[in-house]
């Protein structure tokens, strides 16, 4: 089996200024997620996950009046080292 180590993984940020689509973005270490929060915190962003009560309204409210929306997922994350 192929072995992951640590010292090859180099963080390397991409984070979209502007963009025609919605970015996924792939961030183990938060720095996304962050900086979204601080960017649209004047625009009243909103922060939701699957297991919110109010999800789907939340999220159809968002659509229908322009407000930004981050949607979470939660992954577990394996130590590096793990696969071996």
């Amino acid at each position: 089996m192929m072995r992951f180590c640590c010292s090859l993984l180099t963080p390397t940020p991409f984070l979209p200024s502007n963009a025609r689509r919605w970015p996924l973005m792939i961030d183990p270490q938060g720095q996304a997620n962050k900086w979204i929060k601080n960017m649209e915190k004047a625009n009243n962003l909103h922060v939701i996950k699957l297991s919110d009560s109010d999800f789907v309204r939340t999220l159809e409210n968002c659509i229908q009046f322009g407000t930004p929306v981050c949607y979470c997922i939660a992954v577990a994350v394996l130590k590096c080292g793990a696969l071996q």
